[in-house]
This record gives C-alpha cells, sequence and structure tokens, in this order.
C-alpha cells in the first residue's frame, strides 16, 4: 500500500471506532510536528487557509509526519485540484475545503480527489507516493484502495441546496464553528439558536447520509461536548493558540513571584 493510501485508511477507519482529536498547524518547521505528535495528537490540520505556510513548508511538515506516524489533512481556502494532487501526493490523508455552500461545489470537490473513472484526479507516478515511478501504473492504481478524505468545511447561516445534499458527498462534514457565529451575526458565539439550529440540520444531515461529523473545539469543555454529540473529528485549538496560552500563563505565575 502506497504512502497516502496508508494515511487516508488509517485515519479513515479509527473514525468509524472512536473521536479522533487533532490540532490546527500554522507555524511552520518540522520541530511543530515532532510536538503535535509527541503530545499523542491522532492527526494535525496543516492550515494553508489561515497561516503564511507556503506548499513547501507544508510538504517539509508532511514529511515529518510520515516519520512520525501522524496523519495530516491539509486546509485550503479555494478548489485549487492541482494543489490538492501535489498535497495528497506528498502524503496527506485528506483535504479540508473552506465554505462548502452547494451540493455541485461538494461533489466537485470529492471528484478532483478521485482518480478516473469516478473522479477527474490527475495520475502520475513520478511522486513519493509511487516510489517516483518503481510501481507499475496499474498496481499503483490496485494498491489505492481508498481514497483521500474528502472534508468540507459548512460554516454559513445559509446554503445553496438542502443540507442532505451538500452533506451526503462528503467524507465529512466539518462545522467552522469561528465562520458559523459570524455569518449568523453573533461573533463568537456558536451557541445561539440559529447557530445551534444550523448545527443540528448539519448533524441530522450527517446521520442520515453517514458522512462523518468534524467540529472546531475551542477548548477542553467544546471537546467535551463534541464528543456527546457524535462527532468524530474534532480540531482543537492550534499549535499557536496553544502557544500564546502556554506562554500567557507562565509569565502571570512568573509576575507573581518576582518584582519587577
Amino acid at each position: 500500500m502506497t504512502t497516502e493510501t496508508a494515511s487516508a485508511e488509517d485515519l479513515r477507519s479509527r473514525l468509524t471506532r472512536a473521536p479522533q482529536i487533532g490540532t490546527f498547524v500554522k507555524i511552520a518547521g518540522g520541530e511543530v510536528i515532532d510536538l503535535v505528535a509527541l503530545a499523542g495528537f491522532d492527526f494535525a490540520v496543516l492550515d494553508l487557509e489561515h497561516s503564511q505556510l507556503s506548499y513547501a513548508e507544508a510538504r517539509h511538515s508532511l514529511a515529518v509526519a510520515r516519520a512520525n506516524g501522524l496523519d495530516i489533512t491539509v486546509r485550503i481556502p479555494t478548489l485549487d485540484t492541482g494543489l490538492a494532487n501535489r498535497l495528497l501526493e506528498a502524503g496527506a490523508a485528506g483535504i479540508q475545503l473552506s465554505t462548502v455552500r452547494s451540493a455541485t461545489s461538494a461533489r466537485r470537490f470529492v471528484q478532483a480527489l478521485r482518480y478516473g473513472p469516478g473522479g477527474s484526479r490527475s495520475i502520475s507516478l513520478a511522486q513519493s507516493s509511487a516510489c517516483y515511478g518503481a510501481i507499475p501504473l496499474t498496481e499503483y492504481l490496485d494498491r489505492y484502495t481508498s481514497h483521500p478524505l474528502a472534508i468540507g468545511q459548512l460554516e454559513t447561516a445559509s446554503f445553496e441546496d438542502p443540507i442532505n445534499d451538500i452533506v451526503g458527498p462528503l467524507d465529512i462534514a466539518f462545522i467552522g464553528t469561528l465562520d458559523l457565529s459570524v455569518s449568523v451575526g453573533t461573533p463568537g458565539r456558536h451557541d445561539t439558536p440559529e447557530a445551534v439550529r444550523i448545527t443540528d440540520s448539519i448533524v441530522a444531515a450527517g446521520k442520515k447520509t453517514g458522512t462523518a461529523l468534524g467540529i472546531f473545539a475551542a477548548d477542553e469543555s467544546e471537546v467535551d461536548r463534541a464528543i456527546s454529540a457524535g462527532f468524530h473529528y474534532i480540531v482543537v485549538s492550534s499549535d499557536i493558540a496553544l502557544m500564546r496560552s502556554a506562554a500567557t500563563n507562565l509569565m502571570s505565575r512568573v509576575r507573581q513571584k518576582v518584582q519587577w
């Protein structure tokens, strides 16, 4: 089995058994990936939407993640099929696409991650997952037993199609709680009636279509609520937020002990 398919199948299969806890990675450097793996996270999401990470830096992080046995998905702001393909060839277990609002965009997204005849993804053997051409094409395709995860972010106050039709094609329907709160007019509050109504509709659609559910959790208490609600792909905090929190808490304690 190739690197890319092994990673996708591993995370995919674990999601069917138990909640998986990840975090956003926004800082370049293999050391960050090392620390995320050492901390015991089940996966990480490289954030190419809200960070300055380049493709080259993402590729390096993916290589370090493979060495650590850490599954990585990558968030992108729009469907760039070439970028998505290169990230998958570099070892990403899946792609997380921001702001999916229609059934057409959901289907197009899924097809972009799959080879033909069921998809539109371009194929090449000159990449690490195919051992740079050492694996024959037919053998590579035979080993390609699991599609990369298609994770669509649903985070707006309205959608262009019935929610079941949008959620159905996806592997994971991910609720972006912060964007959702802004979209419904209650920034930072995703527990308001309108935000809860939308969240509940996505959860119901996921259960009806058999699509796994994902969500962002800012802290431990939100993780507990997400698990209780049936979410299995849970992204908690980020490397930047965790570092800021640890640094702030440390300095708060130190300032109480030291006279400046």
